[in-house]
């Protein structure tokens, strides 16, 4: 996140990119080149994972106060996967309202197409 937004905010130089993941994140060069070159052809990919993160964790605190002491973060998070690689989003909705249909119980893992669980 430090380069993408120095690269795009603070017009930071390859050199200085090489110098700060070479020198203080310890990268080798390999890794270093490919950062570089991602950062330069997406402005948004490092902040979408923050997004998603920040999404995915307050869905998480959303459905703690809820559930309370019936809450688990095992089930939460196979219940969360097993939805795929839908958007977060529909996630939240899908998940919120299986719990209000659940009478506050805890919600199952989403059925997974042509496999019994």
């Amino acid at each position: 996140t430090i380069l993408d937004y120095s690269l795009h905010n603070l017009n930071m130089s390859k050199d200085s990119a090489t110098r700060l993941l070479r020198d203080e994140a310890f990268q080798e060069q390999t890794q270093v080149d490919e950062k570089w070159k991602r950062a330069t052809y997406s402005q948004v990919q490092l902040a979408s994972y923050f997004t998603g993160f920040t999404e995915i964790y307050e869905l998480r605190e959303e459905m703690k106060k809820q559930l309370g002491e019936k809450f688990s973060l095992k089930s939460f998070h196979e219940t969360f996967l097993s939805y795929g690689s839908s958007p977060v989003g529909l996630i939240r909705q899908e998940m919120l309202g299986q719990l209000a249909a659940n009478s506050g119980e805890p919600v199952p893992p989403a059925p997974m197409k042509g496999k019994e669980r």
